[in-house]
């Protein structure tokens, strides 16, 4: 995955926009892996990657929850003291979820470095902004019967958009992902 990740970057890169060239890469990642699993995975190693893919849900899931309080949090009233404190209540707390996250996956400690260091506003828009486009790419990638050189062509197409089109661009792709997800 990392491999058609990095690879990714090399067939576009867009300056000044990380959520595009990283929810770019993510996709290009998921559609590498996939096709590569189809021709070369064996049902282990198939097994293996899902149950991955299915860890790093549960981690996204955790890190969207924890971001949805902090955003409630920080609409609130109150003082910069009771701010901070209870910031850290809401950190502690998905430490803890983690833990019991963990127990689920038989020890899996894939994330244990994340969360080792110190967890802040930024390090959780990080984990967000790799993905923040990725159905809309994949979308992208529909539209274009999954010819990767069609979907290329259509990415670099969008990216030479100026930034404000780029981003509604973008929205509109991810609409249309919402909108046939909910119709399913």
């Amino acid at each position: 995955g990392l491999m058609f990740h990095e690879l990714a970057h090399q067939v576009l890169y867009i300056d000044d926009d990380t959520a595009f060239n990283e929810s770019f890469a993510r996709a290009v990642e998921l559609e590498g892996v996939r096709r590569w699993m189809d021709l070369h995975g064996t049902p282990k190693l198939a097994q293996n990657y899902l149950t991955q893919k299915h860890y790093e849900k549960d981690f996204l899931q955790l890190v969207k929850i924890t971001t949805e309080q902090l955003k409630d949090l920080y609409q609130e009233e109150i003082d910069a003291g009771e701010m901070r404190q209870r910031k850290a209540q809401i950190f502690d707390n998905m430490r803890n979820q983690y833990q019991q996250i963990k127990i689920s996956w038989d020890g899996y400690d894939a994330y244990d470095n994340w969360f080792a260091k110190d967890l802040n506003n930024a390090k959780l828009g990080a984990i967000s902004i790799y993905r923040d486009y990725v159905p809309a790419f994949q979308a992208l990638l529909r539209e274009n019967n999954n010819d990767l050189n069609a979907f290329y062509a259509a990415a670099e197409r969008i990216g030479e958009l100026p930034k404000e089109q780029r981003q509604k661009e973008m929205q509109r792709l991810g609409e249309m992902t919402n909108l046939s997800s909910s119709t399913d």
